[in-house]
């Protein structure tokens, strides 16, 4: 009875095990899809034509999602004494940081601007005055995984970007819930240099499915064996 109870608690776990391997494998294959959505969307959204920040103001913070990508243009005067380091950032394999500075509108709201990259220990940065009209892409948020540090407040440096938490910690009122990306690398030879923003994002989900299924079915020949040996 014993030995009985031991085979049968060992097909159990041998069960519970395959059926999760092919959760897994499942669970990728919707990552897939989500993500081969997602990239036609980035692209796709990328092609059109300018909207005006005006437009996207008065919209829920919820809204603003499906614009996310989309190229906009905006115009104000940089608040560059509450200029933000987006550090952690590499540009043609040289480590340095972004520069992001609240942009104020006619509209007295305040819009963060990812300016571009400037390298570690450079001084010569350009800091526009007066009226600046700037175009760029709508990102809401910046990339943020389960390493990424906590941002630093006390010395205005940041790992990642979520402007909700920006205007708690910063106290800069009226921010508007998403930032520009300038994308138009109009001075290269002067700082911060502007880039680009990468579209094409990684999708190994397919590899990952077919990992979690391999092993799945590899768990389950092993058993199988195992079984017919008894």
């Amino acid at each position: 009875m014993k030995i009985f109870n031991r085979v049968s608690t060992f097909s159990v776990f041998i069960l519970i095990g395959i059926l999760l391997l092919i959760s897994l494998g499942n669970w990728q294959i919707y990552r897939l899809y989500w993500k081969q959505d997602l990239i036609a969307k980035m692209q796709k959204r990328s092609q059109i034509l300018p909207i005006s920040i005006q437009e996207l103001e008065p919209l829920p913070a919820n809204d603003i999602k499906n614009f996310e990508f989309s190229p906009a243009i905006a115009e104000g005067h940089y608040l560059h004494t509450l200029e933000l380091k987006l550090v952690g950032r590499t540009h043609q394999g040289q480590a340095g940081y972004h520069i992001i500075t609240p942009l104020l509108l006619k509209t007295k709201k305040i819009l963060l601007v990812d300016r571009g990259w400037v390298p570690f220990y450079e001084k010569s940065i350009d800091r526009p005055r007066g009226l600046i009209k700037i175009k760029g892409l709508i990102r809401l948020n910046s990339e943020k995984n389960f390493f990424t540090p906590e941002n630093n407040f006390s010395s205005r440096e940041l790992y990642f970007i979520a402007p909700h938490e920006i205007s708690i910690k910063t106290g800069i009122k009226e921010l508007l819930p998403f930032y520009i990306y300038i994308s138009d690398n109009i001075q290269s030879s002067v700082f911060p240099i502007s880039s680009p923003l990468n579209l094409k994002l990684r999708n190994f989900h397919l590899a990952y499915a077919l990992t979690w299924y391999s092993l799945a079915l590899g768990l389950g020949i092993l058993y199988f064996l195992f079984k017919r040996k008894k």
